[in-house]
């Protein structure tokens, strides 16, 4: 499957944003979703050196201002979902009795929690199974 992304014997790495004033090696909370995630790296931070310099440090090499390399706490597979609305990081996800994914709690069953940030529109985002 095209849409699937899964790991055999560890849980899902991949660079997230993390509450403030975390360090590598604490356990957190993601966005008040109930995804528990181990801090590998330091939050990435970009500082401005006189002459208008920016330094990027603290977090792994290639690993987006704010964020840091976590590890998902029991999350082994990811799929890719498509989204016809504007979608949060972090918004729980749901299937219903037809097996449709849905951001709606009410009667449906919660399978995930997405992990891309679709604020700004419409499209497809990573889902971490749970």
């Amino acid at each position: 499957m095209l849409n699937l992304k899964r790991t055999k014997n560890a849980q899902i790495q991949r660079a997230l944003p993390v509450p403030p004033g975390r360090v590598a090696g604490q356990v957190i909370n993601l966005g008040g979703s109930g995804l528990r995630a181990l801090m590998l790296t330091a939050v990435t931070v970009a500082d401005t050196l006189i002459g208008g310099v920016t330094l990027i440090q603290g977090g792994a090499v290639g690993v987006p201002v704010g964020q840091a390399t976590v590890e998902l706490i029991g999350v082994h597979t990811i799929i890719k979902v498509p989204f016809a609305a504007p979608q949060p990081r972090f918004t729980k996800i749901y299937i219903d009795a037809n097996d449709v994914t849905t951001t709606t709690a009410t009667g449906n069953t919660q399978i995930g929690v997405l992990l891309d940030d679709l604020s700004g529109g419409p499209g497809v985002g990573e889902v971490a199974l749970v």
